[in-house]
C-alpha cells in the first residue's frame, strides 16, 4: 500500500496502470474523487475493477474511526501526531482531517481535528472551482456524444 497525492499519482499514472495494482480514490465526500475516478476510466484506460472511489470518502473514514496517516516529503506536516524526520515520506498517524470548505467540518468523525484551506473561505475561489468543475463535465459530456445532446452553447 502506497499513498500519494493526486499530483504525485498523475506524475506516475501510466506506470501505476500498466503495474495492475488496485487504485482508491477519495476526497472530502466523494464527488470529486467520483469524477476522477470516471475520468481515469474513461480516458486514461484504466479498468473498471482496479479503480475505486472511497465510499463516502475521508468524512466516512472519520466517522467510522479509520486511521489516517500523513507524510513528511521534506517538509513540517500540520497534524501528525509525531512529525516525520525532515526530508521524510515516512507515514505517521494523525488526527487532522482536511476538508474541501466549511460546510463539511461538521461531518467529521469525533476526535478529528477538522481543518479547512484558506482558500476555501473565500467565495471566489468556490465559484472558480465550481465553474471549472462544470467546465469540465460539459466539455466531457459534449466529447463522448459528439455535441449533440445538452444545452445549446
Amino acid at each position: 500500500r502506497i499513498t500519494l497525492t493526486k499530483q504525485e499519482f498523475e506524475a506516475q499514472r501510466n506506470a501505476l496502470r500498466d503495474a495492475g495494482d488496485t487504485i482508491v480514490v477519495y476526497c472530502t465526500a466523494g464527488y470529486r474523487s467520483g469524477l476522477y475516478a470516471a475520468s481515469l476510466l474513461r480516458h486514461h484506460g484504466f479498468s473498471k475493477d482496479r479503480v475505486l472511489n472511497l465510499q463516502g470518502s475521508i468524512l466516512a473514514a472519520t466517522q467510522a474511526g479509520m486511521p489516517l496517516v500523513t507524510r513528511g516529503g521534506g517538509q513540517h506536516v500540520e497534524g501528525a501526531v509525531s512529525a516525520p524526520p525532515r526530508g521524510s515520506d515516512a507515514e505517521v498517524p494523525t488526527k487532522r482531517v482536511h476538508v474541501w470548505g466549511p460546510s463539511f467540518a461538521e461531518f467529521a468523525g469525533p476526535g478529528y481535528e477538522v481543518v479547512v484551506p484558506k482558500a476555501a473561505s473565500r467565495p471566489g475561489l468556490i465559484m472558480q472551482a465550481v465553474w471549472q468543475t462544470f467546465t469540465n463535465w460539459w466539455e466531457g459530456s459534449n466529447r463522448r456524444d459528439g455535441g449533440s445532446s445538452g444545452a445549446q452553447r
